[in-house]
Parts: C-alpha cells; sequence; structure tokens
C-alpha cells in the first residue's frame, strides 16, 4: 500500500491539506488520521484511494457541469423551487451540486445556479 503524507497528497493531487484532513476524517478515503497536526502528526493517505476518489468525483463532475446534454431551459429550475418541490434544504440541494451529483448550471444573471429537477428526482429516487 502506497501512502504519502497530507503534505505530499496536497502537492501531487492539487488539493488543500485542510480537503484532505477532511476526506479522512468523513472515511472518504483511507489513510490514518493524527490527532497532531503539522510537523508533529503523523497523517498519511493512500495514493490509490485518493486517486479513486478523484476520479469518481471528476466523473459525477463531468455528469453535473455540462457532461449531460439537455435541450431547453424548461426543465431547470432554481434551488429553491427545487428544494420545495422534492422536500430537500437547499443546502443540501447546493451540496450535491458541488459534488456533481446531480445536473445543474449557472444562472444567467450569474447569481447561484439552476438544477436539472428530473435529474434530481432520479438521485433521490435511485
Amino acid at each position: 500500500m502506497e501512502r504519502l503524507s497530507i503534505r505530499q497528497a496536497s502537492e501531487q493531487f492539487g488539493l488543500s491539506r485542510a480537503r484532505i484532513y477532511k476526506l479522512l476524517g468523513d472515511g472518504v478515503v483511507m489513510g490514518e488520521l493524527s490527532q497532531k497536526r503539522g510537523k508533529g502528526g503523523h497523517s498519511w493517505v493512500n495514493i490509490s484511494s485518493l486517486q479513486n476518489h478523484l476520479n469518481t468525483r471528476k466523473a459525477k463532475q463531468g455528469h453535473g457541469r455540462g457532461g449531460l446534454k439537455i435541450k431547453g431551459d424548461d426543465i431547470y429550475m432554481s434551488v429553491s423551487d427545487a428544494a420545495e418541490k422534492i422536500g430537500y434544504t437547499d443546502r443540501h440541494i447546493r451540496s450535491l451540486i458541488t459534488k456533481g451529483s446531480i445536473a445543474s448550471k449557472k444562472a444567467k444573471n450569474g447569481k447561484g445556479y439552476l438544477v436539472h429537477y428530473d435529474d434530481l428526482v432520479r438521485y433521490k429516487y435511485n
């Protein structure tokens, strides 16, 4: 099992150290999370686990960030409208957008996102 220190992983994969600590803490990637941080800590991350996470994330972002071709704007709706219809909070839907779990696009006014409602329904019920 190949492993890297948090600093090395940060430099190699282009993620912040805080993000890598969060991934370790949430159990998204394998490794060891030391109680101490900085020079006294001995935290490390499994390279293949981190690479798999990044590949999965990239695939999901491709889907959520334009990989899905949709005709017409009538099936997109604001985050707040989608939240009200589906029973999620606005914050949860924004989190799904950030993760790339659902298709979305920037609103034309540049403020916020529009959600592909059918994709959100598929996410909720599958």
